[in-house]
């Protein structure tokens, strides 16, 4: 995901987020979701936290850029389960 600046900060990828989650989880029935996420990217990594996303690991020079360089990433997961436990009320 990525917003233009003047959209930050509204909570639309948050928004954005569980939309895909409750397609992923409910229709395509899927059993998990993963986030890959440069490791400098902070500001998604607190998007990826603050929505429930566990830490898995980091991939070492995992995420190739435009330019043919290679930068460390994130793993984050969701399984539909902890999902449904932070929905139980939806």
């Amino acid at each position: 995901y990525w917003l233009i600046p003047t959209a930050r900060g509204r909570g639309l990828i948050d928004r954005f987020l569980w939309i895909i989650e409750e397609k992923a989880f409910n229709i395509l029935k899927l059993k998990h979701i993963i986030l890959g996420i440069d490791v400098d990217n902070i500001a998604s990594r607190r998007v990826a936290e603050r929505n429930g996303y566990s830490l898995d690991g980091i991939s070492k020079s995992s995420r190739a850029w435009a330019d043919g360089s290679f930068h460390d990433e994130c793993e984050y997961s969701k399984l539909k389960s902890e999902w449904v436990k932070e929905n139980k009320n939806a």
